[in-house]
């Protein structure tokens, strides 16, 4: 990629320069564009669906089919709802997930054992039987967390 090309001070002619790609900390292709003497960070992912795909629906996300976030071919971006970026990325991408996940507080044998008692036992004491906050556990019960896992 090319910036544009620019007419010096003189009224000289100058040819575009190349534009240098960075990679964010989360893995994105950026570079870096400047207006009046303003800096403006621009993702490649975001310029390329932009061309190809025309506007981005509003609320929507741009999701890299393959999973690799520097392959930023137009056939490899779609525009997707957050939820469907989630589904795509436990599904296909095979994040972590349960007690797998890096802050997963309870086992797949826990969040079974909770299932079991709903009822029997207060979520309450559920939660300070298994040295979690009560709130962890009623997020089992109504399935915000663990939706993954199914009965046995």
């Amino acid at each position: 990629m090319r910036s544009l090309p620019r007419v010096d001070c003189r009224g000289l002619r100058r040819p575009g320069k190349g534009l240098k790609l960075s990679a964010s900390g989360n893995g994105y292709l950026f570079f870096v564009a400047h207006k009046d003497r303003k800096k403006k960070i621009i993702y490649v992912h975001t310029l390329v669906a932009l061309i190809h795909h025309g506007p981005r629906p509003e609320g929507y996300q741009i999701n890299h089919k393959d999973g690799d976030k520097s392959n930023n071919h137009p056939e490899n971006l779609e525009y997707v709802t957050p939820s469907e970026n989630r589904l795509h990325s436990h599904r296909v991408l095979r994040q972590n997930l349960g007690d797998s996940h890096h802050n997963a507080k309870l086992t797949a044998s826990k969040v079974r054992w909770i299932r079991k008692n709903i009822g029997v036992i207060s979520q309450r004491v559920m939660a300070q039987e298994l040295k979690v906050n009560p709130a962890t556990v009623a997020d089992v019960v109504a399935r915000r967390t663990w939706k993954h896992l199914e009965e046995e």
